[in-house]
């Protein structure tokens, strides 16, 4: 994945300030989930290794350049990173070897792997401000909604362009 293209596909109104707040909540949320199934391998952002942070940072502008894509289509992009940076399958994740147990097709990984995929996601979709159909404006839209509680205050889908009483 082309770092520079990921970035030019960041939503406007997403600074890399923002991206790097979704990057660190989604590792340390990931990091948990890690070892609430046993592996404690992963380190706090703070004391991460820096290409642990720059795969969170790539992940979640993937997720926001794909904003359509499916926990799949992370666990994939995630792969072709891995295999571009030297990694490949492992039976265990060694750092020193550059081996990993979930470098296999999504379908193969196990439930627990899979649902770091659809946290990643869920994270980066609740954390991604929305432009208002009305307004045009970045607001913090809930999924479903195209307008804000400003240009929508009784919660009525408006046409986009229409007059506003």
């Amino acid at each position: 994945m082309q770092d520079e293209l990921l970035k030019e596909l960041t939503p406007p109104g997403v600074s890399d300030a923002i991206v790097e707040g979704m990057a660190r909540l989604c590792h340390e949320v990931n990091r948990g989930i890690c070892e609430g199934l046993g592996d404690y391998s992963q380190k706090p952002w703070e004391i991460a290794a820096d290409w642990q942070k720059q795969s969170s940072i790539r992940g979640v502008r993937f997720a926001l350049a794909n904003p359509n894509g499916t926990p799949e289509h992370q666990h994939l992009a995630w792969c072709e990173d891995k295999i571009a940076e030297g990694w490949k399958y492992g039976p265990v994740k060694d750092e020193n070897l550059k081996e990993h147990p979930c470098l296999v097709p999504y379908g193969e990984l196990p439930e627990g792997q899979r649902i770091k995929d659809h946290t990643f996601r869920a994270i980066v979709r609740a954390l991604t401000p929305r432009v208002c159909s009305v307004c045009r404006g970045q607001h913090w839209l809930s999924l479903g909604e195209d307008a804000c509680p400003v240009c929508n205050p009784d919660g009525k889908k408006p046409r986009p362009g229409a007059p506003q009483n």
